[in-house]
């Protein structure tokens, strides 16, 4: 509810009964006309003090939004959130203008300077911050996002990104220049992972929950068939380097063998006592490597249809990552409830090879295609580990991983990443619907000889990243222009 109070009587006045989410923030326009009001949920409603109705509302946040604030002028509205960002919107059409990045923690409160130039804002991590706003413009253009991004995967040749949402659309983008090409709504039901055919022929993709696999004609965009057999969800699906078969992986605990051009089921692999998180095909197409919640990796050949067990952790693992690479295959497992460190393996020895420290939850890595590299997504943040430092252990001459880049305050939580084949570019796809390209370049100045560079970006109309470097960044629509303008002073191009 809202409660109106008389300021010279201090009398309670009238009572506006809502049937909204709770009430977190409220603030008057300097009219008095409007009354602005932040929800739990990360909604902010705007009421008509005449009538008392609500007159419009938008999504603000993805948390509670914790302070709300008019600019002198009722032009803007500013407002803060537990997401630990600060955002400016049009009082008008309730369009994003600006967002404000840098707090570490939950922000409090939000206000405009009495002539309008400048933003205070207060936050958890004791710091009060001063934001410029006089480069704020209105009337921009909003970009629609497809909803959060949930799988990200780029053609055998890379020249397209393909790409899953909760909405259950199937999209592709020009993979250089970021151009959108066509979408698919398949069903209501969101997607869960994708893969391409290596001919480049077919894609299958799966839904959250469900127990089959649809495949798709990349050429014409129609359903070819649909994989049946599993007795519960499909959580991993993958082709073989020579296009000739589809493996998946369910939580009935088994993997199972499909002829890619048919969609007949060849076999039935049974032996992990767990859901099957994911799989591969070996670079031959001869083995099936398939890693399970119960704490293995197994390595299926199809020719003698014997199985072994590859890597077996001996302790609690929450998910698994494998990949193949010119050099042999590594696994990645993120370990324990806490899923904030990465451990290594070797998958011909089956031995630990290291163990990577995050100062976050990890949510999805995975590695690039010359296994040099791997890409571990955290909350808002991408950290980019390398196998080619020079630096040893313990003496011995070893290589190990080393986190070489890190992107900082990537607005929008990722959900999925994907590198490019025979490339250091790679793709994330962000729970508010953005898509975003980088690459990795060696930069001498910088202390560890590599840094990132966004190469475009699409599907949203904000963008924010730190510790980045943009440089001749195609692509960009003009509202992300003008953010990386104000940002960084000057360096968009």
């Amino acid at each position: 509810m809202i409660r109106f109070l008389d300021t010279q009587t201090g009398q309670p006045g009238e009572v506006w009964e809502s049937q909204s989410r709770m009430m977190t923030s409220v603030a008057y326009s300097p009219g008095g006309l409007e009354i602005a009001v932040g929800l739990i949920d990360g909604e902010l409603l705007l009421y008509n003090t005449i009538t008392g109705k609500p007159t419009r509302h938008w999504k603000a946040h993805g948390y509670a939004v914790t302070g709300v604030t008019f600019s002198p002028t009722s032009q803007w509205i500013a407002t803060c959130s537990w997401d630990s960002t600060v955002k400016v919107w049009s009082a008008v059409t309730g369009t994003v203008l600006s967002i404000f990045t840098g707090h570490g923690n939950s922000v409090c409160q939000v206000a405009f300077s009495p002539n309008g130039p400048q933003l205070a804002s207060c936050s958890l991590d004791c710091t009060m911050r001063l934001w410029d706003a006089n480069s704020l413009v209105t009337g921009v253009d909003v970009e629609s996002g497809s909803g959060p991004l949930t799988s990200v995967v780029f053609s055998p040749d890379g020249q397209v990104l393909f790409t899953g949402s909760k909405s259950g659309a199937l999209r592709q983008y020009d993979a250089v220049s970021g151009e959108t090409g066509p979408a698919t709504v398949c069903r209501d039901n969101p997607i869960e992972c994708l893969a391409v055919s290596p001919d480049g022929v077919r894609i299958a993709l799966v839904g959250v929950y469900v127990d089959f696999v649809s495949v798709w004609d990349i050429g014409t965009g129609q359903a070819d068939f649909v994989l049946r057999g599993h007795t519960e969800w499909v959580s991993a699906i993958a082709f073989s380097a020579d296009s000739r078969w589809i493996a998946t992986g369910s939580y009935d605990k088994t993997v199972r063998l499909w002829d890619a051009r048919s969609g007949i089921q060849d076999r039935v692999l049974e032996g992990h006592t767990y859901p099957v998180e994911c799989l591969i095909f070996s670079p031959n197409s001869h083995r099936i490597i398939s890693g399970s919640l119960d704490r293995t990796i197994r390595a299926w050949d199809l020719e003698s249809r014997g199985c072994r067990v590859v890597v077996d952790t001996g302790g609690l693992t929450a998910s698994w990552t494998i990949s193949t690479s010119p050099d042999g295959l590594k696994s990645a497992s993120l370990s324990g409830k806490s899923r904030d460190v990465i451990k290594l393996w070797d998958m011909e020895s089956g031995q630990l090879q290291q163990t990577l420290k995050h100062d976050k939850r990890v949510g999805c890595l995975a590695f690039s295609s010359c296994g040099q590299w791997m890409g571990a997504a955290l909350a808002y943040s991408v950290w980019l580990w390398n196998f080619a430092s020079e630096k040893t252990t313990k003496g011995n001459g070893r290589k190990e991983w080393k986190c070489l880049v890190r992107i900082g305050d990537i607005f929008g939580r990722v959900l999925s990443i994907a590198w490019k084949p025979d490339t250091l570019e790679f793709g994330i796809g962000c729970a508010n619907g953005s898509l975003q390209v980088w690459k990795l370049v060696e930069t001498p100045s910088s202390s560890d000889g590599w840094s990132a560079q966004l190469v475009w970006s699409a599907g949203n109309h904000v963008l924010a990243a730190s510790d980045a470097v943009f440089a001749n960044a195609i692509g960009l629509s003009s509202v992300n222009q003008q953010l990386l303008t104000q940002r960084g002073m000057g360096a968009a191009t």
